[in-house]
């Protein structure tokens, strides 16, 4: 069961640290919820490596130059249980990255009862309602100012939507193809 009981307005960005990631976007869409006086918090967790060094540095000097050191928050190479608590935490789940093949982080914030937030190109626009999906950084601002207070029915909802990605379902579907083949 997933539950709003505990869960601040926080907006959650999981990511590679990474330019291909596209971080700027949150970065961007932290400063226009600022701008419309929706109080939220943005924490972007993400693993990093020495390579991107200077993208890293470049996403801290945007932070500074758009004035949203105040509500972003970077957590980076966090723990796996770190992360947990950051989902039972966080009410929203925002990905920055538009055509994204798949979008793995998406299905795992979505099982943890985060609304997910997500680009309307790439995999993710298959399994996300499309409510939840944006074509600009506007639509994202007006997305997540509405579902900051989504009640446990909704985020049970999602949770539940995403359970077709199981290891036990995927498991499942691929005994019976293979059983399809053989027989």
């Amino acid at each position: 069961k997933v539950s709003s009981e505990y869960r601040n307005n926080l907006v959650l960005v999981i990511c590679r640290i990474e330019p291909s990631k596209r971080i700027e976007n949150a970065i961007y869409l932290a400063k226009l919820l600022k701008e419309k006086k929706i109080e939220t918090k943005m924490i972007i967790v993400g693993s990093w490596e020495p390579f991107y060094q200077q993208y890293y540095e470049s996403l801290e000097r945007l932070i500074i130059d758009k004035d949203v050191s105040d509500i972003i928050t970077f957590k980076i190479n966090a723990s796996f249980e770190e992360l947990l608590e950051l989902m039972k935490k966080s009410k929203v789940y925002f990905h920055p990255r538009e055509g994204e093949h798949f979008g793995i982080s998406v299905v795992e914030a979505m099982s943890a009862g985060l609304v997910p937030v997500v680009p309307s190109i790439g995999g993710q626009a298959e399994f996300v309602p499309t409510m939840y999906q944006y074509n600009s950084l506007e639509q994202a601002s007006q997305i997540v100012a509405s579902v900051l207070d989504v009640g446990n029915e909704e985020r049970q909802r999602i949770s539940d939507s995403v359970i077709q990605f199981s290891d036990t379902n995927y498991k499942r579907q691929f005994q019976l193809i293979v059983s399809k083949l053989i027989y």
